[in-house]
């Protein structure tokens, strides 16, 4: 599959149509590339981050008519994943503009 690029208006197009669904803590957190959803300092409980990549792979398939597949195995890890790095290892790719 070759890497998909995601933009940072529709990385914030995505979580404002899940925003209902997140916790509280996110709800109130600026989300940009760099947001932590995963490890050490992470304010996404296992929900959030399910309701994250459901509606990844809902987004891109409505409105960029791609389907794609969200593993969300990730490697074992006391260090922290950015969206950005989450996106990476989905061969997704998000970028400023």
């Amino acid at each position: 599959m070759e890497k998909v690029i995601i933009s940072i208006y529709e990385l914030n197009e995505i979580f404002n149509s899940i925003k209902p669904l997140l916790n509280k803590k996110v709800k109130e957190s600026k989300v940009d590339k760099n947001f932590i959803i995963y490890g050490k300092g992470s304010l996404f409980d296992s929900l959030d981050f399910v309701t994250f990549i459901m509606g990844l792979e809902k987004y891109m398939e409505e409105k960029r008519k791609i389907k794609v597949t969200i593993h969300s195995n990730l490697p074992e890890t006391n260090n922290k994943i950015t969206i950005e790095d989450f996106l990476k290892i989905n061969n997704l790719e998000v970028i400023d503009g």
